[in-house]
């Protein structure tokens, strides 16, 4: 083979692998298109129980401020406050970060999440379609009183699961969970770390549970 020939193959050869290595490089923006807005694509359930003394003001107060805090973090916020019901719960865990500000119990050994139409079990998330990624706040009361509903998520691929082992009270809660999502995202701490000084700043809320 001639030093022409050899030159000529050489050109073909660089030709090709720079049309492989675009077709890569458009390959990775779409992927990365695709996933990063579902790195920032959260859901606010704020307050969805109204019915007989269910309203809580500090809960839908809550909602509001936590929006705003991800919102200035550059996060897509879905938000649904009341009336809100078990399939608008259940139908927007498909997120990175779930909040849910409300009411919750504790009854049969299972950690249930209360909704005008009926209360959100463990069995309920273990049937839905999808699960947030990266967190679920249960900011409810007795969210956390055992590891049921945080096992549902974490079964479901969700990383952290963050629940009250005890009643919390509707204002104190909005304060201590306002707190942890500035320290949290704004300041850069860790999660168990935005807890534990949140939990220094409102002693009051030091029945959090941390499930990572």
């Amino acid at each position: 083979m001639s030093r022409e020939e050899r030159l000529e193959r050489l050109t073909r050869d660089i030709e090709e692998m720079r049309g492989i290595l675009d077709f890569i490089l458009k390959l990775l923006k779409k992927l990365i298109a695709q996933l990063v807005p579902t790195f920032k694509n959260d859901f606010v359930c704020a307050d969805p129980h109204t019915s007989g003394n269910g309203h809580l003001p500090g809960a839908y107060d809550e909602g509001e401020q936590i929006k705003n805090i991800l919102e200035s973090e550059g996060h897509s916020v879905t938000m649904i406050r009341h009336p809100a019901t078990k399939t608008d719960f259940l139908t927007n865990l498909n997120k990175n970060i779930v909040h849910l500000a409300g009411h919750g119990g504790f009854g049969g050994g299972k950690v249930y999440f209360c909704f005008d139409d009926g209360n959100v079990y463990p069995s309920d998330v273990t049937s839905s379609s999808s699960a947030p990624g990266l967190l679920l706040y249960a900011g409810v009361c007795l969210g956390g009183k055992n590891d049921t509903m945080a096992n549902a998520f974490r079964a479901k691929g969700t990383k952290n699961y963050v629940g009250f082992t005890q009643t919390i009270p509707d204002w104190g809660a909005k304060y201590f969970d306002d707190l942890v999502y500035q320290k949290w995202l704004v300041e850069g701490k860790n999660l168990r770390t935005a807890l534990d000084e949140a939990d220094d700043s409102y002693p009051a809320m030091s029945c959090w549970i941390l499930w990572e």
